[in-house]
């Protein structure tokens, strides 16, 4: 009896072993990561700055050809005044969620859409909230592997506007 309870609570645990495993393979299945370089540009007319950033991101796809995104990213170099090089500043933490649209121009060449919500603040203490969008282009490398570039917009307003140009490599699973 103890023998057969043994055999039993062992078949029981790598039963459990496969469910859980084949379920966590499922759930990362479809993700893709990305890092990026972000020449940022912060406007406060009349006059702008260029901070650079690094953003990270994950997406999965959810309808189709159409993802959901999530963006986290932090200024890491300060950008100077373009009226008054002595002033500078930063961009601090920004996050956004998307929903992105892909289509396909080639075997090899994809473009893609943003748009979406997202905050974003400035090493002054201002944070600015509202509506984000963006459009870039993916080159693949293989088949899990994509090089990208995208323009984003954080923030639209009259008073400050904040986008950045990224240049970036996305890998999926």
């Amino acid at each position: 009896m103890k023998k057969m309870a043994t055999w039993l609570v062992a078949v029981a645990t790598l039963g459990l072993q496969n469910a859980v495993q084949a379920q966590s393979t499922e759930i990362v299945q479809g993700l893709r990561f990305d890092v990026s370089y972000s020449l940022l540009n912060v406007t406060t007319p009349p006059s702008s700055y260029d901070p650079v950033g690094i953003r990270l991101g994950i997406s999965k796809p959810m309808w189709g050809t159409v993802e959901a995104e999530g963006l986290v990213g932090m200024g890491v170099q300060a950008g100077k005044n373009s009226v008054n090089p002595a002033l500078t500043t930063q961009v601090g933490g920004f996050f956004g969620g998307y929903i992105k649209p892909n289509f396909q121009l080639s075997p090899a060449v994809s473009g893609f859409a943003r748009v979406g919500l997202a905050s974003t603040q400035i090493k002054n203490g201002d944070t600015h909230n509202g509506l984000s969008a963006g459009l870039g282009l993916n080159y693949a490398l293989d088949a899990n592997m994509r090089i990208y570039a995208d323009y984003t917009i954080y923030k639209f307003s009259d008073s400050v506007g904040i986008s950045g140009l990224n240049l970036g490599v996305n890998y999926g699973f």
